[in-house]
């Protein structure tokens, strides 16, 4: 059973979808990125990671809005499996968690490729508590060390701006503890080229999806 808090964000997401932001999707269109994105953090095979990948990019990353509700969408996704009673079953939380965010370093790669900074600037928030959830789990220096080469390929692609990728690195060092942080955020710049490795970032980087 959803959450409330799900329920609320994927009505709230809905919603930004069936605006013209920049066009308005059909309620068949909309309902078909959820199957999608379930089926991703279920499996991170590189079919459903480009499959809703692809669907981001159509429908979402050209749209701030839509970007940051896509976003909400996912922190409050993350979440609701830690309640959800199939959360033993595999893939185990920490997987789920980490696939949402390869999903999402997928998504970021194309944002960086074609000179847009939309779903970097609405998601980097998210990102650090998406990161944080994915962290809060002891002895599992493996699962930590995924953690810590997405945030290096973040970096060494710059992704994000620089304190985002501080805030990461505090997520995973202090166990998704990212409690009163106020530091102040800059707007990021882009320094240099995006290698052109796009469709694979999520799969060849990350090493074994699951």
């Amino acid at each position: 059973m959803a959450s409330p808090e799900l329920a609320i964000a994927k009505a709230a997401l809905s919603a930004s979808l069936f605006k013209a932001d920049p066009a308005s999707l059909s309620r068949q269109q909309v309902d078909g990125l959820f199957p999608l994105v379930d089926a991703a953090m279920a499996q991170c095979s590189r079919q459903n990671v480009q499959s809703c990948k692809n669907w981001i990019v159509a429908h979402v990353a050209s749209s701030p809005a839509r970007c940051a509700n896509l976003a909400k969408y996912l922190v409050a996704l993350s979440r609701s499996a830690q309640t959800d009673a199939a959360a033993a079953a595999r893939p185990s939380l920490k997987r789920k968690r980490l696939h949402i965010l390869y999903l999402l370093s997928d998504a970021l790669h194309h944002d960086a490729r074609s000179g847009s900074r939309i779903c970097a600037d609405a998601w980097a928030p998210h990102l650090v508590t998406l990161m944080a959830a994915a962290a809060s789990f002891d002895k599992c220096p493996k699962h930590k060390a995924k953690l810590e080469n997405l945030i290096s390929l973040w970096e060494e692609r710059v992704f994000l701006a620089a304190d985002t990728t501080s805030r990461l690195r505090d997520a995973v060092l202090h166990n998704g503890n990212i409690a009163n942080d106020a530091r102040p955020r800059t707007h990021f710049r882009p320094s240099m080229a995006t290698p052109p490795c796009h469709g694979t970032i999520c799969l060849s980087a990350h090493g074994s999806p699951t």
